[in-house]
C-alpha cells in the first residue's frame, strides 16, 4: 500500500472548436483619489453628563401645540423650541362670590347689634326695686355654761368600762385552752400586734386595724373535747364606731353560706361545709363562726372542730356574747 495522498482527478479537457478566444483587457483608466478628510478629535464629556453630537443634528418638525418647556428628561434645544415663560395660572372661580358671603358674615352681627343697640338706647330706663332691710344675725350674750357644753357635744360610748368582765364565761366542762397563735392570754386584752398574727399577713392586717380606728380587743376562748371556741370583743372609737358595721358586713361576704341573725340581731353566722388547712401545718380543720355587734362593738366567735361545725352553735354563743353588752 503506497503512503501517498491520492491526487484529485484531473479535470476534462474542453473541445478547442467551443472556446472564446481571449482578448487582452484594455488598459484602466486612472481613478481620481480624494485626500483623506482629517477628523477632529472629540473631548469627552465629564461622568454623568450626556453626551450630545458635535454637529447640531437637523431641525425636527415642531408637533401640533409645542410644550412651553421641554419634557422631563429632554435636553434643551433637542428638538425642542426654548423655554418661554408661561404663566399656568388660572382665575379661581367664584371668588368673587365667597368674598361677598365672608364680608356679610362679618357685617351682619356688627349691624344688627348696632340697630338693637340704638333700639334699646331710646328706651326709658327702667327702675330697680328698691332694696329690702336683711335682719342680721342675733347671738346670745355670756358665756356658754358647762352643761350646755357637754349636751353638745357627741354622746359618750355605748360600751365603756372594762371589756374583760363582759365576756362569757369558761363552761365547767370545758378546758383551758391549750395553744394560741396569736399568744394572747385567754380572758384578757389582745394587743393589736397578736390580732394581725393571729389573721396571717401581720404587716398588712396591723395597718388595716388601725386605719380602722381599733380601740382595744378582750378575748377569751376554751376547749371542748377536740374543739376549740374562741371569743373576741373588739371594740372602735366612736368616730369609727361604723368599722364594726363594715367588719361584720364583710364576715357576710366572705361566707356566702352564712344565715342572718333574727329577733333584732345584726350580722349572720354560719359553717364551711369544706375542710380547710392551719397555716404552717398540714392539719386540717372545720370552721364556723358568728358576727353581730352592739353599738361600736363587733362580737366574734370562731369554732374549730375536726368535725364538721354546727352552725347552731355558733348562733347561741354569738347571742348569748351579744346580750352581755345590753
Amino acid at each position: 500500500m503506497s503512503s501517498e495522498p491520492p491526487q484529485p482527478p484531473a479535470a476534462p479537457e474542453t473541445p478547442a472548436a467551443d472556446e472564446a478566444p481571449v482578448q487582452a483587457p484594455a488598459a484602466a483608466e486612472p481613478v481620481a483619489v480624494e485626500p483623506p478628510v482629517p477628523v477632529e478629535p472629540v473631548a469627552e464629556p465629564a461622568f454623568g453628563a450626556p453626551s450630545f453630537p458635535a454637529q447640531p443634528l437637523p431641525a425636527q418638525p415642531l408637533p401640533a401645540q409645542p410644550f412651553a418647556a421641554p419634557p422631563f428628561g429632554a435636553p434643551a434645544g433637542y428638538g425642542w423650541p426654548a423655554a418661554e415663560a408661561v404663566d399656568d395660572r388660572r382665575p379661581v372661580r367664584g371668588s368673587r362670590t365667597l368674598l361677598l358671603l365672608v364680608a356679610a358674615l362679618l357685617l351682619g352681627p356688627l349691624v344688627g347689634g348696632g340697630i338693637g343697640y340704638a333700639i334699646q338706647a331710646q328706651r326709658p330706663p327702667t327702675p330697680l326695686p328698691p332694696l329690702q332691710p336683711v335682719a342680721q344675725p342675733q347671738y346670745p350674750a355670756g358665756a356658754l355654761s358647762p352643761q350646755a357644753a357637754a349636751a353638745a357635744l357627741p354622746a359618750p360610748l355605748s360600751i365603756d368600762g372594762d371589756l374583760r368582765k363582759l365576756l362569757l364565761a369558761k363552761p365547767a366542762d370545758a378546758q383551758d385552752e391549750d395553744g394560741n397563735a396569736s399568744g394572747a392570754t385567754p380572758g384578757g386584752w389582745e394587743t393589736v400586734g397578736e390580732m394581725a398574727r393571729e389573721r396571717g399577713d401581720s404587716a398588712t392586717e396591723f395597718e388595716d386595724l388601725l386605719d380602722a380606728g381599733l380601740r382595744r380587743t378582750a378575748m377569751t376562748g376554751w376547749r371542748k373535747g377536740d374543739i376549740d371556741y374562741r371569743i373576741e370583743l373588739i371594740q372602735y372609737f366612736s368616730a369609727d364606731a361604723r368599722s364594726a358595721y363594715e367588719a361584720m358586713d364583710q364576715a357576710h361576704v366572705r361566707n356566702p353560706q352564712s344565715v342572718p341573725f333574727a329577733d333584732g340581731m345584726q350580722g349572720s353566722y354560719w359553717a364551711d361545709p369544706k375542710q380547710r388547712t392551719y397555716v404552717q401545718t398540714n392539719l386540717k380543720f372545720y370552721y364556723g363562726g358568728a358576727k353581730t355587734r352592739r353599738g361600736d362593738v363587733l362580737v366574734s366567735v370562731e369554732i374549730y372542730s375536726p368535725n364538721p361545725v354546727n352552725a347552731d352553735e355558733a348562733r347561741d354563743l354569738a347571742k348569748q356574747q351579744w346580750e352581755r353588752l345590753g
